[in-house]
């Protein structure tokens, strides 16, 4: 098909999916990718607009990495065409996607970015939308005055420039940060009033959000909100939302604990939280593991609530690891973006303010790239990388022959350091048992963290017997030293768990060997090493 016609019917299928997206976003998604496809390779501003759209669906129905790889590819897009508009609206929606997933610093930075740069431009027709991103951000860092100064501000703009859905989104902001405020009666009106606007307007895709909102505030008022979170959940499956889905589920689940419906909350807040699981919210799923600990621990289902309280923390950590490389992702896209700018610009910015904030971007880039592959507290390879490592290590090792083993450490009782002694002494205990794991690591063998108080060691080239005694002379390093503070020593020990890599065993199975050996360490009193038979 020549270029005109492929436009022309590209532009159809966009303004198809603009009609249906309200009530159809599945439907209006799939559209917008055959837009794509019919769109020419040379029409970047189009082919930007098409993948934002795309984005903003892909939050909604919850796809954020699919979201994100669209939104990313847009703000390319943007930049290299001149777009700035449009690229101002993108930043909005990356934000979003960030304060969705509980990375508000992130959002905050993003947020303050495309600020100075509509500023720099004298304004922008989408700066009540940004304000209204820069207000949520703000809300849910806790800075509430912060946040309702950018959401009335939001609020007006919106009103004088006639655009009703972003007002909408702004009153909703707005009423979460008076809720927070403990203003419930100034709440109720904006989230009233959020909520007719977008009934006027024939938009479903916020309603469920919205009517979680309204639930918040008639609860807050002393009234009961199921009525509300019953609606927002027969909404969301009839769109097939399922990160609103999600999110309604874990706020019924709450509601229905606190009113003592215990078995009808399990229910729906373990739904939430296999929803989120299979969606990729991690903020939600250690939400729900928080809401269910609590739970389980008012029936006195204490090793239940044990295991939601520790899955709690292990996914927080595990979301604060990924927020590296959501970090490194915004990096690239500036870096990228700035080099399309200078492009146009080389013979003005050969200049030394130019090499210093070359330089400035790319020490930047490497701390990003460093962020990514080491664990922030303790210095050594996180979870992700480590696997990487070590999948690249046993493959050499099959190649020469070679054995290897893996050894799981777990430190003893660290719950109770961390209830008696407080967090913060937890992660000097972490980070001293670390040092002493890795000063008896040989040359070759590969350390990481691998969650919470988990370390990980693999050994290449090393015999059972070997792994097992180095692992001793490590245990016992820790119980010698432990940690010292000020005139006292806090006691640490650890038990660990070895395993033997066989010939086509995956890194999988073989972690699984060495977990299943620190657990016999555990049941045999701890402060010892077993060897997986």
């Amino acid at each position: 098909m020549p270029d005109a016609p492929r436009a022309h019917a590209a532009r159809q299928l966009q303004d198809e999916a603009r009609n249906i997206a309200g009530h159809d976003p599945l439907h209006a998604h799939a559209l917008l990718g055959e837009a794509l496809a019919r769109t020419p390779d040379d029409d970047g501003a189009q082919l930007a607009r098409l993948l934002l759209e795309r984005g903003a669906l892909a939050t909604i129905i919850g796809n954020f990495d699919s979201a994100l790889q669209d939104l990313v590819r847009a703000k390319e897009l943007a930049v290299k065409t001149g777009e700035h508009e449009l690229e101002t609206l993108v930043q909005c929606r990356i934000a979003n996607i960030h304060i969705l997933q509980g990375l508000y610093p992130d959002a905050l930075a993003i947020c303050l970015d495309a600020l100075r740069e509509v500023e720099h431009r004298g304004g922008s027709a989408h700066l009540a939308r940004l304000r209204n991103s820069l207000g949520f951000t703000y809300h849910f860092l806790g800075e509430q005055a912060k946040a309702r100064e950018q959401l009335q501000a939001c609020v007006a703009l919106a009103r004088a420039q006639g655009d009703r859905m972003v007002e909408s989104l702004a009153l909703d902001s707005l009423a979460n940060t008076e809720l927070a405020e403990g203003q419930v009666e100034a709440a109720r009106a904006s989230i009233e009033r959020s909520i007719l606007l977008l009934r006027e307007l024939g938009n479903e895709d916020y309603l469920s959000e919205y009517l979680i909102t309204l639930a918040q505030v008639v609860e807050a008022g002393g009234g009961d909100g199921r009525t509300h979170l019953v609606e927002a959940l027969a909404l969301s499956r009839r769109l097939q939302l399922q990160r609103h889905e999600a999110q309604t589920l874990y706020h019924l689940g709450r509601l229905d604990s606190r009113h003592r419906r215990l078995d009808t909350a399990q229910m729906q807040l373990e739904q939430a939280l296999a929803l989120a699981d299979r969606i990729g919210d991690g903020r939600l799923g250690y939400l729900c593991c928080h809401a269910l600990s609590t739970l389980f621990k008012g029936q006195r289902r204490y090793r239940e609530a044990l295991q939601k309280f520790e899955a709690y923390h292990q996914r927080k950590e595990a979301l604060r690891s990924d927020t590296a490389e959501l970090r490194i992702r915004y990096l690239e896209i500036r870096h990228r973006t700035v080099l399309a700018e200078q492009q146009k610009e080389q013979a003005q910015l050969r200049n030394q303010a130019l090499e210093a904030e070359v330089r400035r971007r790319e020490a930047l880039q490497k701390e990003a790239e460093r962020l990514a592959r080491f664990d922030a507290l303790t210095g050594i390879y996180n979870r992700r990388h480590f696997r990487a490592e070590a999948g690249a290590a046993l493959e050499q090792c099959a190649g020469n022959g070679q054995d290897a083993c893996l050894v799981l450490f777990d430190a003893d009782h660290f719950k109770q350091i961390n209830d008696n002694w407080g967090h913060a002494i937890g992660d000097l205990a972490l980070q001293e048992i670390s040092r002493t794991l890795q000063e008896g690591a040989r040359q070759g063998d590969l350390f990481g963290r691998y969650g919470g108080e988990e370390f990980v060691m693999l050994l290449p080239g090393a015999a059972p017997h070997q792994a097992l005694a180095a692992a001793q002379r490590m245990l016992e390093r820790i119980s010698v030293r432990g940690l010292l503070l000020d005139e006292n020593t806090l006691p640490l020990s650890m038990s660990a768990g070895v395993a033997l890599w066989q010939q086509d065993m995956s890194l999988d199975a073989l972690i699984r060997r060495a977990d299943e050996a620190l657990y016999k360490a555990k049941a045999q009193g701890r402060n010892r090493v077993v060897l997986a038979t």
